[in-house]
């Protein structure tokens, strides 16, 4: 998004581009990425900007201007030829090099925007079907400004795209995904190294098989110093990986990133591009309906959590003593007359309120079932809390890139449940098989 501050780009005599500074290359490259890139605007072409329509997909294009006085890593945007703003200072230094490398490639570098009003109080202003934004519940002291939502990427997106030999990269933009190398702790010695003080750095590296006390690894080399592994979180997904490597396929795409207290390292491998899921872009009017709406939903979660978290007359978390006492009672039947409708009401509770649902009540019920040599409701219990675990990682987002939504859910069904539950939910499997056989 934009503001109306001045960052030093304009004074009294904007700075204007000399004509040789920058000529328009004949093929466009659009940035169309997940980000929406800040950026300043108001102090030069107000009126023109002032013209502008409301919500309408507009042409920007991003010019490096490397001779303005004020900063040479400045990066314009044009409108119609009209300069209607600027890049951001921290952004425009690093995407101005990849601007002016794509420029040498033959692409002028071109991004969608839409201008938006918006007040403190209300944001973004709906916009009336006149073209003009709906002021109607503003305070007669409300500031309303103009706002540039600009789509972009990040700067080593750009990089790692113009890195990317044509006939791989083809002629459109498109964002890579990251994969990240584990215990990059202890490789900040090496990253620092290749670094050598810039702030972001992309390069190719080399993917070669390495062996780990997890079994095989795919191994990140630059310059053929190692600075990790990677490890994707399933047996599936890391067997793709392996099998990519193996085939022959070993080159990759690294950034290397400086924060304050370490050197971040991630991994683009074009090969696994196709198995990855792609962020979608959301302008501004968008993202805000949508966080609006996701209040309204916390709102009604938490109402409805409200409404159930009493079982018979007790909170649920109360119930843990009574159902002891019955266990130590030996009163196991009426134990778990209590506890199969109390884990379904617990797991509606925490899913309701945004967390995996506890463990407590399904293991009382499976160590009750297990005295009574049902072994085929304990696995059933067992299972329906794998599951619902896996539903509630899945909706909280915890998953990974390289799945789709059912492998994910199987995934945390399987991995992400302690593994104390996984122990006992296999025993029970083997005891309800070996009940089964001597039945027959």
């Amino acid at each position: 998004m934009s503001d109306t501050t001045n960052a030093g780009y304009w004074d009294d005599t904007p700075y204007r581009r000399p004509v040789a500074e920058y000529s328009s290359p004949l093929n466009a490259l659009w940035l169309n990425g997940s980000v929406s890139l800040e950026t300043v605007t108001g102090f030069g072409n107000e009126d023109f900007f002032e013209s502008l329509p409301l919500g309408v997909r507009l042409m920007v294009e991003l010019i490096p201007e490397p001779g303005n006085p004020a900063d040479s890593a400045a990066v314009a945007l044009d409108i119609e030829g009209e300069r209607i703003g600027y890049l951001r200072h921290g952004m425009a230094v690093q995407f101005q090099p990849e601007i002016v490398a794509a420029n040498h490639l033959g692409f002028r570098v071109l991004a969608q925007a839409k201008v938006f009003e918006s007040s403190y109080d209300a944001g973004i202003l709906p916009i009336k079907k006149n073209g003009k934004s709906d002021r109607a519940g503003l305070e007669s002291g409300d500031f309303v400004s103009r706002e540039l939502n600009l789509r972009g990427t990040w700067p080593e997106n750009l990089a790692s795209w113009l890195i990317l030999p044509e006939a791989v990269r083809g002629p459109d933009f498109f964002e890579p995904t990251w994969h990240t190398p584990d215990r990059q702790d202890d490789f900040q010695e090496q990253l620092s190294d290749i670094l050598l003080g810039r702030q972001t750095f992309v390069t190719e590296c080399e993917l070669l098989l390495g062996t780990t006390e997890d079994g095989l690894g795919v191994d990140v080399y630059i310059d053929d110093v190692h600075l990790g592994t990677l490890r994707p979180h399933s047996v599936h997904q890391n067997e793709l990986l392996i099998r990519t490597v193996r085939s022959g396929r070993r080159s990759g795409i690294a950034v290397l990133k400086q924060w304050p207290d370490n050197v971040a390292l991630r991994v683009f491998i074009p090969d696994l591009e196709f198995l990855s899921k792609k962020e979608g872009f959301v302008w501004a009017d968008e993202a805000q309906a949508r966080r609006e709406a996701a209040y309204r939903d916390l709102d009604e979660r938490l109402a409805r959590a409200k409404a159930i978290e009493c079982f018979q007359g007790r909170l649920i978390h109360e119930w843990s003593e009574p159902i002891d006492k019955l266990y130590r009672a030996g009163k196991y039947h009426e134990a778990l007359e209590l506890l199969v409708p109390l884990i379904s009401v617990d797991f509606e509770y925490e899913a309701l309120v945004g967390r995996t649902p506890g463990f407590y009540f399904t293991e009382r019920a499976a160590i009750i079932c297990r005295k009574l040599a049902d072994y085929a409701t304990e696995v059933e219990l067992l299972e329906r809390y794998v599951e619902e675990y896996g539903k509630v990682a899945l909706e909280l987002g915890d998953g990974d890139e390289f799945v789709d939504d059912e492998d994910l859910v199987e995934l945390h069904a399987e991995n992400g449940v302690p593994s104390k539950i996984k122990k006992r939910l296999d025993r029970a499997r083997v005891l309800r098989e070996k009940a089964k056989a001597a039945r027959h």
